[in-house]
């Protein structure tokens, strides 16, 4: 059976990475977003599963601009999302590098 590439192939984030810088060479900006879905699991845990996703979208997509909703659903318009500041401190913390 022959090998088939996959989306997370070893030659796939080069070749991503490679068009990014391409892009920001031309004066674009690279914008993120991450999100965590309402959810009962703890809020160290969400945080930390957030940092991943910021990390990734740091090193992988090098991103210009970093926007992350702690709670919301795919659904809700992005004017109505994180309006609960409940753990805005918290949050605050994610990526010291950003």
């Amino acid at each position: 059976m022959p090998l088939v590439p996959v989306y997370g192939s070893v030659s796939y984030l080069p070749r991503y990475r490679a068009s990014i810088i391409n892009l920001k060479k031309n004066d674009y900006e690279t914008i993120g977003y991450t999100r965590k879905s309402p959810s009962d699991i703890t809020s160290q845990s969400k945080q930390k599963l957030l940092q991943k996703m910021v990390d990734n979208l740091l090193d992988r997509s090098l991103v210009d601009n970093l926007y992350v909703s702690v709670s919301s659903s795919a659904s809700s318009p992005l004017h109505e999302r994180d309006l609960d500041e409940t753990d805005e401190k918290a949050y605050r913390r994610l990526s010291s590098r950003y």
